[in-house]
């Protein structure tokens, strides 16, 4: 045997063991001992089509505090001017996430302050804002078509005063 079918070899064992490893902790959750977690990672990123799927829509949602006490959505646009799944991803903050719950609302705090303060800049002043991800069951009418009540529900996240 010559070092080329050697290497061959070497390169087909490495990619059957991350994608078996990848499978397994897509599907399970199993992380097999001495598969380094880059190549895990690897194969379990190209699983994406066997991953879960979602019975229901979420966005982000900034809502800001008049005088009078009452709360306004804030329009996103402008602070998020991508596609629809862009815009999801860049909203759920994915590398913080994976930092911990604390970063996680720290990131958050920050964004709001940075809307609080480009609304200000556009001469809307707003007491308080808070953040919030809106959820509500998807519909073959479309993606908005039941974004209201009794459907939608909000999860807080956080608020700046």
């Amino acid at each position: 045997m010559n070092l080329k079918n050697s290497l061959q070899q070497l390169v087909v064992i490495i990619f059957i063991a991350s994608t078996i490893s990848g499978m397994s902790y897509t599907l399970f959750r199993y992380k097999f001992p001495g598969v380094p977690r880059s190549l895990r990672q690897w194969s379990y990123g190209m699983m994406a089509p066997y991953q879960t799927y979602r019975t229901h829509n979420e966005q982000l949602t900034a809502q800001g505090k008049r005088p009078d006490g009452t709360w306004e959505i804030i329009n996103m646009d402008a602070y998020l001017p991508f596609l629809r799944g862009e815009r999801a991803m860049r909203s759920y903050l994915l590398t913080f996430r994976a930092q911990g719950d604390i970063i996680l609302n720290q990131k958050y705090t920050e964004f709001a302050g940075h809307i609080k303060r480009l609304e200000s800049d556009r001469g809307r002043e707003w007491e308080s804002i808070k953040l919030t991800i809106q959820i509500w069951p998807m519909s073959p009418a479309g993606y908005e078509y039941l974004r209201h009540d009794p459907f939608i529900e909000s999860e807080f996240l956080v608020q700046i005063p």
